[in-house]
């Protein structure tokens, strides 16, 4: 798993926010305050390289449901490009399983740029189309902005974040 935002170049896939499922109900990440604060703290402390982790719950209703988060490392070391360590994926998926969750959502930083999906972030995103993405905004050592997104076919849209 990995992605990069090389030349702030960002995915042409991208569309305006269409975020309702077949049924017609929106899609939402919903992640409580201290997941959320969580995952800022572990964007910040990366920096400035970018971040990587997992999100585990549910989905239900059109809710992406955090219950809970997994910090990974970077492990290449990348202000422009991460890549968590697969033993490190595989045994939080298991764990997640264990508890009655599943893998729902991916997190990663862009340091000193917005929070968008990049081109080498749409390929990434095609292999893993049943997860949210959330991308963190990073400068100066602060989180600036965060967006979720949700690949669909070969079109990616933005989903809303409901801290709650």
């Amino acid at each position: 798993m990995g992605g990069t935002k090389p030349s702030n170049k960002h995915a042409e896939t991208f569309i305006s926010p269409a975020n309702k499922n077949k049924n017609g109900v929106s899609l939402r990440l919903v992640i409580k305050g201290h997941d959320l604060r969580a995952i800022d703290e572990h964007a910040i402390e990366s920096f400035p390289l970018e971040c990587v982790g997992l999100m585990m719950g549910s989905l239900s209703e059109g809710d992406f449901k955090i219950e809970h988060i997994e910090k990974g490392k970077n492990i290449k070391g990348s202000s422009t490009l991460f890549e968590a360590d697969p033993v490190f994926v595989l045994n939080a998926i298991k764990n997640a399983e264990e508890k009655g969750l599943d893998l729902v959502g991916i997190y990663h930083s862009h340091p000193n740029a917005g929070a968008f999906i990049s081109i080498v972030d749409a390929e990434f995103m095609r292999l893993w189309q049943s997860v949210v993405w959330l991308v963190l905004g990073v400068r100066k050592g602060a989180v600036t902005e965060r967006r979720a997104f949700l690949m669909k076919g070969d079109r990616i849209e933005e989903i809303e974040i409901k801290i709650g």
